[in-house]
């Protein structure tokens, strides 16, 4: 079913509408909103705003889920990765979901319409070199030296050893399996459903 423009005041408009307040995707029963909150904002005010929007003829707004997102993403397109005629606002960049991290609730998922460059290199579409954080910490000149020549550099550069040697504090520190040993048993489930998101990907290495 073809997804219908919703006016102002909430009536269905023709499919040829230039001017329309909401979309309303009948084969999932999910409307969202056109151009209501142009304002960027903090995560906790972008929910408060859509639970106070009057907007469409409609006064019961919420941010979507990951999943209620994701399901306007048009993979064919790029910059941004949606159906522009239906969205005309949307920018290349990352939108607020309702659905909060499975390590801090002070942290919020959400989704980059800019484009997926993992798909993008599936279809042939880009040329990328894919580098693991496990590749790095495990032999980090080779990895170095992969990507200066994917680039177009001397990879026989000299490379400086505080380059080689720099350590960063991030929540992984490259070992296989390490989600499993850290999260509870709530955080690896909600990170399972995500993962549910990303059927192409591996994320076997998290133990997860």
């Amino acid at each position: 079913m073809e997804p219908i423009k919703i006016s102002n005041t909430g009536e269905h408009l023709p499919a040829e509408a230039t001017e329309f307040a909401a979309v309303l995707f009948p084969a999932t029963g999910l409307m969202f909103a056109v151009g209501a909150l142009p304002k960027a904002l903090a995560h906790e005010a972008a929910g408060e705003a859509a639970i106070s929007l009057t907007h469409a003829g409609h006064s019961d707004w919420r941010l979507p889920t990951v999943q209620e997102l994701v399901s306007i993403v048009d993979y064919s397109r790029r910059a941004p990765a949606c159906d522009h005629a239906l969205f005309p606002d949307t920018r290349n960049d990352w939108y607020w979901t309702s659905d909060v991290s499975a390590w801090s609730p002070g942290y919020a998922w959400f989704v980059n319409f800019y484009v997926s460059w993992y798909r993008l290199c599936q279809q042939g579409a880009v040329e990328a070199l894919w580098v693991t954080y496990e590749e790095m910490l495990a032999d980090p000149k080779s990895t170095v030296r992969n990507v200066l020549s994917f680039l177009g550099f001397d990879a026989e550069l000299a490379l400086p050893a505080e380059v080689l040697e720099r350590k960063y504090h991030t929540f992984r520190d490259g070992r296989v399996g390490q989600g499993a040993a850290v999260l509870t048993a709530e955080q690896q489930q909600r990170l399972r459903e995500r993962f549910a998101y990303y059927p192409y990907v591996d994320f076997g290495r998290y133990g997860l």
